[in-house]
């Protein structure tokens, strides 16, 4: 479960996404599903989309921290 597509895709597309600063972006594979307001909201799209396949989320900043979750359960 490395997700490096996904990561190269945030990170190759990240300086476009400024109008979406402070939301969360939801990527499966090479696509973007969709920009969320809240973590919470990205990861049950995520696990209502993906059920429990690999997916990434992350919010769109200018600065980054690292961060591993494994599974999140309601």
């Amino acid at each position: 479960m490395s997700l490096t597509a996904e990561r190269e895709v945030f990170e190759s597309n990240l300086h476009e996404w400024g109008e979406h600063t402070g939301r969360f972006v939801l990527i499966k594979g090479n696509d973007v599903v969709g920009f969320y307001d809240t973590y919470v909201d990205a990861i049950a799209q995520g696990y209502l989309q993906f059920d429990l396949e690999p997916f990434f989320v992350r919010q769109v900043s200018q600065y980054q921290s690292a961060q591993l979750i494994t599974r999140l359960f309601a």
